[in-house]
């Protein structure tokens, strides 16, 4: 960055006073010469006019040339460059501040970003502690409905079990009353052989009982009505005495 104007400024006037004072010393060492040159030397009156007119023309030509130009040129010129410099600067700090402004906004907004963003996190890990809870939940719900199963399965089970003992005790009641019925078939048949075997002996004693009498074969139904149609006095007939 070039320096400040004003310093500029500083080292122009300080270059032209310089130069005026380098003129001035060289215009004392001419007034001296002219001096020495009225005194001793011939044409006096000459040369002090000359000596007059140089000092005159060689301080009005530094005054005014090079102090009227350089001061005035310097000094617009400083004047210049301190209203561009204050405008460039004043214009360079505007567009820094506007800059400023902006990227201060900018990084606001992405702090608000990132704040809504850490919210939507906590809200996320909120619901997502929710849900963890109620899948604890469903989770112990299934255990306690697996464990009501198991229950079920079990009392099914020991009723399979109970069904099955029921079913072979039946089952074995059912030999029982199957083997009875063996039992009393064959009693039956029993019976009926011994029944049998008695009507035979009792027709046969019969028939031998009233051949032997009458000599006559008397057939009968039955040996009942064969008893109560020949007993003899004493014997039971139908539970009555003769």
């Amino acid at each position: 960055m070039p320096p400040f104007p004003t310093q500029r400024l500083g080292a122009l006037l300080l270059v032209a006073a310089m130069a005026l004072t380098l003129a001035a010393t060289s215009e004392a060492a001419t007034l001296r010469r002219g001096r020495e040159r009225i005194v001793y030397g011939p044409g006096g009156y000459g040369r002090r006019l000359n000596v007059k007119s140089e000092r005159t023309d060689d301080v009005q030509s530094g005054r005014t040339g090079d102090g009227q130009s350089g001061r005035a040129g310097d000094v617009q010129s400083g004047r210049g460059e301190v209203q561009k410099g204050r405008g460039d600067d004043v214009q360079n700090v505007r567009a820094g501040v506007k800059k400023g402004r902006a990227s201060l906004q900018k990084e606001r907004t992405d702090v608000q970003r990132e704040r809504n963003d850490v919210q939507k996190a906590r809200v996320g890990v909120q619901k997502a502690r929710v849900g963890v809870q109620r899948g604890r939940t469903d989770v112990q719900r299934g255990r306690a409905g697996l464990e009501r199963s198991r229950g079920g399965v079990q009392r099914g089970r020991t009723g399979v079990q109970k069904g099955r003992a029921d079913v072979q005790k039946k089952r074995t009641g059912v030999q029982r009353e199957r083997a009875s019925v063996q039992n009393v078939r064959a009693g039956v048949k029993n019976v009926r052989g011994d029944v049998q075997s008695k009507r035979t002996d009792v027709q046969q004693s019969g028939r031998a009982d009233v051949q032997d009498r009458t000599g006559v074969v008397v057939a009968f139904e039955t040996p009942e009505q064969e008893q109560f149609q020949y007993g003899r006095p004493g014997e039971a007939v139908f539970g009555a005495f003769r």
